[in-house]
């Protein structure tokens, strides 16, 4: 396995990993006997999702982004719908997304 795809966090996972142990467990128990902990749940779900982050490495896959020439401001779009996603608030383009340059008709 390469640096690059190791993962660099072992610890955050191990504690993700218990916290999912003990919030199945939790839902076990709380079938049985209606206990009130609603405050320990929501600690023990926060460090269940440390174990589902992904940091975006590379460029975001079927978006594009065109600069509208009228406002002078960047728009994404979706490959496979055409839908806009969004529209940058600067006159900056976004980063990781690739750019469409379209000729002037």
């Amino acid at each position: 396995m390469s640096l690059a795809r190791r993962r660099r966090k072992p610890l955050r996972d191990m504690v993700a990993r218990a916290a999912r142990g003990v919030k199945a467990a939790l839902i076990v128990k709380s079938f049985v006997q209606n206990p009130v902990m609603s405050g320990a749940k929501m600690v023990i779900n926060k460090a269940a999702k440390l174990d589902n982050y992904r940091k975006i490495v590379g460029p975001y896959r079927n978006r594009v982004q065109y600069l509208n020439p009228r406002t002078k401001r960047w728009i994404v779009k979706d490959r496979k719908t055409g839908r806009i996603i969004r529209v940058s608030k600067g006159p900056k383009p976004f980063k990781n997304i690739r750019k469409v340059l379209r000729k002037n008709r």
